[in-house]
């Protein structure tokens, strides 16, 4: 995923696209929406993870939205929230369709939701791949509506489409035709390869059927027509040039026809709406991927104890409130503390020390370059708010977390931590550290081919001035980090989203001036 855009969410009426760097960092002032979008990531999880009634899981265990109307912008003008999403994917995601395997193809799909009976719902499917943008409309009762292809508005006879999963997050739409042949075996060997639905095969039948010679069957055509890749314009032409059965004729009348005549995009059209369910079948795991790759840490995190009760858990995952830290260090083999250690070391100043008695485990923080360890009940609340998040950034950047879930989709979908406020209650100094150890977190997934985005809301000064300064030391590319400001329109409520960013020199680029200066109510 390379960016986002929210609207009607909460009081985000529209985003419009933010890119999602690996570092993105989210400023504002209380109530502008930037709490929003962090939770926005463990939102997806929580309705991957468990098997709800409708589309979103507004309430769950790691965030609470309320219900779709709790969590609908006041002041929107449209019925609908919806969620925007831009990719960059290789070939391999779309099967046999592409031309070339390793090809990068940029897609955007985008869902609306609405409500019906209390239950969310998608409303509207929008996908834009190769130029082509197709636009489908789901009714309450999971039925499709509307189909347009390029301003194109497709007749459907009847209820010819059906959703399926309209429950999940990304629900496909096929025609009946494709179950029907599907359920009953009758698809031809390059119609299952190729996967196309058989509606727009047919479509594109029609429509070419007047260039092949009479004698050719329709069986003939539809093979064609099956083989044809999804491809960008000039490709997908030379590919109905390409010679075969039944061709001849076909061929010499199109040969002279100019590339944009409206035979050539109409096929293409109708070539790549054939493959929408397979788009969104892999868009769709492709999200629940990165659903499944994303850890939270939130703002009220619990804190520490002087002992805790023994359990015999392995644990991977740090809740969200951190308060199975102490038996997530407590399941660190001996080599695994160590490195853990060296990271805690190097990009927060501390070690940890866990202690074991039969029945409790207590945690003890041992500064370097001090002889003496306190447990962490009496080092204040900076370290036991700090310490899940250090844990779970060293878990997630030597690939600790995904050693249970490797699979296909896990590899090749981005890795996304989110953290609300990491330098609660935190000095200064420890502030700009946690700075270091966002760009040492980032810097060590990128050595082991890890995709990993972290999306920080923050209101310290120092973090963002720190940010800088390890620019200016060539610590981090600026270009490998977003700065989002947010801002809320007095009249409708609404937040805005404006774009900062770095220069080369660590220099902050489209800064509101006076950003960290409190107003001045009283004139």
């Amino acid at each position: 995923m390379e960016s986002l855009r929210i609207t009607n969410l909460k009081c985000l009426k529209d985003t419009n696209f933010m890119d999602i760097k690996p570092i993105t960092v989210l400023l504002g002032g209380n109530g502008t929406g930037k709490s929003t979008i962090v939770r926005f990531f463990p939102l997806l999880r929580q309705t991957v993870e468990e098997r709800a009634r409708g589309a979103l899981l507004w309430f769950g265990k790691y965030v609470d939205f309320g219900s779709f109307h709790d969590a609908k912008f006041t002041g929107a003008l449209a019925n609908d929230i919806s969620f925007s999403f831009q990719f960059i994917l290789k070939g391999p995601y779309f099967s046999t369709e592409f031309e070339d395997k390793e090809q990068l193809t940029e897609v955007q799909l985008t869902l609306s939701y609405d409500e019906k009976k209390r239950i969310t719902f998608v409303s509207r499917i929008t996908c834009k791949i190769l130029g082509v943008q197709i636009d489908i409309s789901i009714s309450g009762n999971r039925k499709v509506t509307g189909y347009n292809i390029n301003g194109e508005e497709i007749e459907t006879p009847g209820d010819a489409f059906e959703v399926w999963g309209g429950s999940r997050f990304v629900p496909i739409v096929v025609s009946k035709l494709y179950i029907s042949d599907t359920r009953r075996g009758r698809l031809h060997s390059s119609y299952r390869r190729a996967s196309k639905d058989l509606f727009f095969i047919r479509r594109t039948r029609a429509l070419l059927k007047r260039y092949f010679s009479k004698r050719v069957l329709d069986k003939t055509i539809d093979s064609f027509v099956s083989s044809l890749p999804l491809a960008e314009h000039g490709q997908f032409v030379n590919s109905m040039m390409t010679p075969g059965e039944g061709k001849h004729h076909f061929i010499e009348h199109i040969r002279n026809l100019q590339n944009d005549d409206p035979i050539f995009s109409k096929s293409r059209n109708y070539c790549i709406a054939g493959l929408i369910h397979e788009i969104l079948s892999h868009l769709s795991e492709h999200i629940s991927a990165l659903a499944r790759n994303t850890y939270y840490i939130g703002p009220s995190r619990a804190i520490a104890n002087r002992h805790y009760r023994e359990q015999e858990l392995d644990v991977d995952i740090i809740d969200y409130q951190g308060q199975n830290v102490a038996m997530f260090l407590r399941s660190l083999t001996d080599e695994e503390l160590k490195s853990f250690n060296e990271w805690a070391g190097k990009n927060f100043g501390i070690n940890i020390i866990v202690d074991c008695s039969v029945s409790h485990v207590s945690v003890k923080i041992k500064e370097l370059g001090k002889n003496e360890s306190f447990n962490i009940a009496d080092m204040g609340f900076g370290f036991s708010q700090i310490l899940p998040i250090i844990a779970q950034a060293w878990a997630i950047s030597t690939n600790r977390n995904r050693r249970r879930r490797v699979g296909y989709n896990t590899l090749f979908a981005p890795t996304i931590f989110a953290i609300e406020q990491p330098e609660l209650h935190l000095h200064p100094t420890q502030q700009a550290m946690v700075a270091n150890m966002l760009v040492s977190t980032v810097k060590t997934a990128e050595s082991i081919g890890l995709d990993l985005r972290l999306v920080v809301e923050t209101h310290s000064e120092a973090i963002i001035n720190r940010l800088g300064e390890l620019i200016s030391g060539d610590q981090i590319e600026s270009s490998a980090i977003n700065v989002l400001v947010f801002d809320r329109n007095p009249l409708d409520g609404s937040a805005s989203v404006t774009c900062a960013s770095y220069d080369a020199n660590g220099n902050l680029q489209n800064w509101p001036f006076g950003f960290f200066v409190p107003q001045d109510y009283a004139n």
